[in-house]
């Protein structure tokens, strides 16, 4: 079975956090995949997350 990793960043970073981490990832052949979230309220973030998990 092919793990999957969603991985969402804190306040004041985006995707790019992540560069590093899902590139080893990749390499142990991780299926990750990194979001920016859209900064414009907790309720657009969660949707954010929420949309992203269910197209994953």
């Amino acid at each position: 079975m092919m793990k999957s990793i969603l991985l969402v960043h804190g306040a004041w970073h985006g995707a790019w956090c992540w560069n590093l981490v899902e590139k080893e990832l990749k390499n142990k052949g991780v299926d990750v995949r990194s979001l920016n979230l859209p900064f414009t309220g907790v309720n657009d973030d969660i949707a954010s997350v929420s949309n992203a998990l269910k197209e994953y």
